[in-house]
């Protein structure tokens, strides 16, 4: 199971939620195991839900679009109760023998048993729920809920109390389970794997485009996908978030960048390195190596207790000692999750105190007109007994290629 019990158990009990409403598609993926595909094919309006109550916080209810109800047989556990909407046809021909979930998709595509809309599932879903337990007030994650259906919601609803917990959400996937500290890394590795894999033919001519296209398929052939695959060359990687471009052609002297993001398995990993194109600028690599600094600070400070802000402080002081005292930066981290940015974030105002279970996507960008970019970014598990890094090879030196 991905999601983390102890965790939700004590925000149901401490806030004395009977039920907690999950809407967004990373948070239905937390608790169910899929993505609902709703939320993609309609991002702004479509509708899904994954409800658990405070009698079985072990166990998940649904609320799913009929048409992509199939869905519903990847779930992580057996769902407790499920509500279809909306209309889709899967014929039989009444003949032909239905295996043991053909015959669970035949029961969640019937169509007299599907309700018009989400909301009036949902309203449906929350009265079966109400039949084994008191329901006197509800979490609802308010990122993902049309206002329409709150509204529903409380007309259904007058003596229930509704109270918008996506913060509080974000709290409980903070602290990452042992499956999904396993994603996180298997989707790093598969991240770093790829980047090694596109600068194997890298050369002076290289195109930028071509560089982009080799981590793409690299990253598919390991079941990957790239979200957002920010590879820029020499002076263009300033501007990192632009489309590669295949007029831009690497000479020597250039730095090529990656700050790569790739998806596994639902779970994002980003990963951040530089190669040098044959030869190297003597300050450019002192100003490397006082970001590496940086990062191999941070990964012996960070320990449970400390704040963002304190883990800025030590690693802008550590880049600034090592003989790089202009460096600026308005943070250097995040969390990372089902999410390419969660909290806490390690900026200077960041409050947030760092707790064992956390993964922290750790970096140390610097970007230059003229010059382009110097980057390093590596995920780091934050443990009692010792904090460790999840790439195979992380904070590198700077490589020449």
């Amino acid at each position: 199971m991905a999601y983390n019990i102890p965790q939700l158990t004590g925000l149901l009990h401490d806030e004395g939620y009977d039920l907690i409403i999950a809407s967004t598609k990373e948070n239905c993926r937390y608790f169910t195991g899929y993505t609902p595909v709703i939320k993609t094919l309609n991002p702004y309006y479509g509708q899904s839900y994954a409800i658990v109550d405070s009698t079985h916080p072990d166990k998940v209810s649904i609320v799913h679009a009929a048409g992509e109800s199939d869905q519903i047989l990847d779930a992580d556990v057996p769902p407790l109760h499920i509500e279809t909407y909306g209309t889709f046809y899967r014929e039989h021909d009444g003949v032909s023998d239905l295996t043991y979930q053909e015959k669970l998709l035949q029961k969640f595509s019937d169509p007299s048993s599907s309700w018009p809309s989400a909301t009036e599932a949902l309203v449906q879903l929350i009265k079966k729920v109400g039949q084994t337990c008191q329901i006197r007030q509800v979490g609802y994650d308010e990122d993902g809920m049309l206002p329409e259906t709150l509204k529903c919601l409380q007309l259904a609803f007058p003596q229930v109390k509704w109270i918008a917990v996506s913060k509080s959400l974000r709290r409980v996937r903070q602290f990452k389970t042992v499956f999904e500290i396993e994603m996180l890394q298997r989707s790093a590795r598969i991240n770093e794997s790829a980047i090694e894999e596109s600068i194997a033919r890298v050369q002076v001519g290289t195109i930028e485009s071509e560089v982009a296209l080799r981590f793409n398929m690299a990253l598919a052939r390991q079941g990957a996908h790239p979200a957002l695959t920010m590879i820029k060359t020499g002076r263009a990687a300033v501007g990192g978030q632009r489309r590669q471009r295949s007029d831009i052609q690497l000479q020597a002297g250039d730095i090529l960048w990656f700050d790569s993001d790739a998806i596994y398995d639902g779970y994002w990993s980003d990963i951040a390195r530089v190669y040098a194109v044959e030869h190297i600028n003597p300050l450019l690599l002192k100003r490397y190596q006082a970001l590496r600094n940086g990062m191999l600070e941070a990964a012996s400070f960070i320990r449970p207790g400390v704040s963002g802000k304190q883990v800025f402080d030590c690693v802008m002081n550590t880049v600034h000692r090592s003989g790089f005292p202009e460096y600026r930066r308005h943070h250097v981290g995040h969390g990372i999750g089902l999410e390419p940015y969660e909290l806490p974030i390690l900026s200077p105002s960041d409050d947030n105190i760092i707790e064992e279970g956390m993964v922290l996507s750790v970096e140390t960008p610097y970007y230059e007109f003229g010059m382009g970019a110097l980057h390093i970014e590596d995920p780091l598990l934050v443990a009692e007994t010792g904090n460790r890094f999840l790439t195979s090879n992380p904070v590198p030196e700077l490589k020449i290629i």
